[in-house]
């Protein structure tokens, strides 16, 4: 049933890849295929030879990259493709450090180039989609288009669960509500699952956690598992039998969390696991997948009209926000603006290195040279690496930053992270993959946020954050207003004084962040796939909790 390929690196390599634990063994697809095709006891034990040696280079390379030394571990992957230029593997493992690094053409790059190698490797078409959503010249149309392609070409038709196991049970007295993540633990994916999980009504919905994580579980995983009647610990990519038990569960609802993140399950979407399939939270955009029926969005993210014909899965607007925010970590804020303190202004932005293309950081290069008495903080866990922010640095002076009010922050704790906030007077939004986590972050410690809309549910993301806490006109349009607004805000100080000392209150009492608002939203939204399904348990609607749905082009 599942015939697609879908390990994190080539199958034939071995899973030797960035962020993850070595395992199984690793072999290379060179030139000379007679290399693969032993003849001889000499050819096989040249053949042991080179395993041998790619494997060594794999190894140091992942003790470089797990202690946050790219710059070592970039050289370490340079040398090994000069010896082996056909391998995958490495390949892939470059275009991670390319995409943390914030290269993201270099990325882009390496990641074509590698698919030309292993053509079937579903995990270099996620990595590639995501990488592309950080650029502005990739069109929403374009992007679609690429989802689609891929899916048609992985997924097919003929891989669907046959239909009788996939009829509704009738009688049952709760919902079954499955939610599949490879990120149940200390990750962006918790902050917002977390307050669902702990908060759906147990009384009509019986909740299914199905966990298949290569990374280290940790607290946050208890507590999720805490939260569910039945959970599932899938240890591999066992398709097969991962389905056997979904399907034994028979959920009525089944919510992928992940979408074409890294460690998806879309062969299991593609073969479908319930009655109702909807994609939530972990991916900013279609799967591309028709027998995924639902993806939950907002009003703000996604308003009727936009985004439909860039959608193979019908909108699910939730009426105020898509999100609702649980920080995780308890950290006070400091209500006095730092500028008051320092006698200069601090912009900041914490965002994920790769989403600053150039055409974005020029914006803030032409902000800083407006507001002369003021520098910009850009934090990211990548900058730790010395020759990562040498070579950033540079990058930013070729770009027109003015040298002295540049500050790049290496990554901490997350207590340390949030109280480094405490320095920051503004944040500022990145175009077009705006920030999620991060923005809720920064107004959890009382620091607004500029955004600039665009067409885009990825482009759009910062406009509903700042509506949750009325702050809808720090969403700008254009470029030029952008660079207006962040300048005016960085002027006015009573209203960042203002700003500062009420924005925690106002999370706290939206529904970005009181579940007692958001979860019933969210509530009635299944109720509204279930609806729309003709599900024998569906209720009929409840006024006053909206959820609308839309077709999708």
């Amino acid at each position: 049933m599942f015939g697609c390929r879908t390990g994190r690196v080539p199958m034939n390599e071995g899973i030797l890849i960035a962020g993850t634990e070595v395992a199984g063994t690793v072999s290379d697809a060179p030139l000379d295929t007679s290399l693969s095709e032993t003849k001889s006891t000499g050819q096989s034990v040249e053949h042991q030879a080179q395993l041998k040696e790619l494997n060594g280079f794999l190894k140091e390379f992942c003790e470089h990259e797990k202690a946050w030394r790219l710059g070592e571990a970039l050289e370490i992957l340079r040398k090994a493709i000069i010896k082996y230029p056909y391998s995958a593997a490495l390949h892939f493992n470059l275009t991670e450090i390319f995409k943390k690094q914030g290269r993201q053409r270099e990325a882009i790059s390496t990641a074509r180039r590698t698919l030309r190698l292993d053509p079937a490797n579903t995990q270099i078409y996620n990595s590639l989609l995501f990488t592309l959503h950080y650029l502005e010249e990739s069109k929403p149309e374009e992007l679609f288009e690429m989802i689609n392609s891929y899916s048609r070409m992985h997924f097919h038709e003929t891989d669907l669960v046959p239909r009788h196991l996939l009829a509704p049970v009738r009688n049952r007295k709760r919902i079954r509500i499955a939610f599949a993540s490879p990120d149940f633990r200390r990750h962006s994916v918790t902050h917002f699952i977390e307050p669902v999980m702990k908060h759906l009504n147990r009384s009509r919905f019986e909740i299914f956690g199905y966990s298949y994580s290569r990374n280290p579980l940790d607290q946050f995983t208890d507590i999720l598992k805490s939260y569910c009647e039945t959970w599932r610990d899938f240890k591999s990519e066992d398709f097969e039998s991962m389905a056997k038990e979904i399907l034994e569960d028979k959920p009525d609802i089944f919510v992928d969390l992940a979408g074409h993140s890294a460690d998806n399950v879309l062969p299991l979407l593609a073969a479908r696991m319930a009655p109702i399939q909807c994609t939530y939270l972990g991916y900013p955009n279609t799967t591309g997948l028709k027998t995924v029926d639902y993806r939950i969005v907002d009003v703000h993210t996604d308003p009727p009209g936009l985004t439909e014909k860039i959608s193979t899965e019908k909108l699910i607007r939730l009426p105020e926000s898509m999100w609702c925010f649980n920080p995780l970590t308890e950290v006070d804020f400091d209500p006095i603006p730092p500028h008051e303190k320092v006698g200069y202004f601090t912009f900041g932005t914490f965002n994920y290195l790769p989403k600053l293309n150039d055409t974005h950081l020029r914006r803030w290069a032409k902000l800083l040279r407006k507001t002369p008495n003021s520098r910009i903080m850009i934090k990211s866990l990548t900058l730790n690496d010395k020759p990562t922010c040498d070579q950033y640095f540079k990058r930013l002076i070729a770009l027109d930053f003015p040298m002295k009010q540049i500050t790049l922050c290496g990554g901490r704790s997350h207590e340390d992270h949030l109280r480094v906030y405490n320095v920051v007077d503004v944040g500022l939004d990145p175009y077009p993959y705006h920030g999620t986590t991060t923005t809720c972050e920064a107004l959890w410690m009382g620091v607004p946020v500029i955004t600039m809309a665009g067409p885009s549910h990825v482009s759009r993301v910062g406009a509903s954050l700042l509506h949750s806490v009325g702050l809808s006109d720090l969403v700008a349009q254009n470029e030029d207003e952008y660079i207006e607004k962040a300048f005016a805000l960085a002027t006015d100080h009573e209203r960042l004084r203002e700003i500062r000392s009420t924005l925690r209150e106002r999370m706290q009492k939206s529904a970005l962040m009181d579940p007692k608002i958001f979860v019933p939203q969210l509530e009635e939204a299944f109720e509204e796939m279930l609806r729309r399904k003709e599900h024998p348990m569906a209720r009929k609607k409840i006024s006053g909790k909206k959820a609308r749905v839309r077709n999708s082009g």
